[in-house]
């Protein structure tokens, strides 16, 4: 079973490929880690900003899914 931390941290190395800004992967990515977590996307906020307070906060993140 994959953890969140391992979750955002290929998010994170992800988001900065070609064509994957936006992409159906990528939205569907998102939602999941931030269903995950009680860490909200504020407005205005860089994505990598988020993923970074997401993979470095473990309390508010549920640390496995399936």
């Amino acid at each position: 079973m994959e953890s969140l931390k391992e979750l955002v941290l290929q998010e994170m190395e992800r988001i900065h490929l070609p064509n994957y800004w936006g992409s159906k992967q990528q939205i569907q990515n998102e939602n999941k880690i931030a269903s995950l977590t009680s860490i909200k996307y504020e407005d205005g906020m860089a994505i990598e900003d988020w993923l970074y307070k997401v993979y470095h906060n473990e309390q508010g993140a549920k640390l496995e899914y399936k």
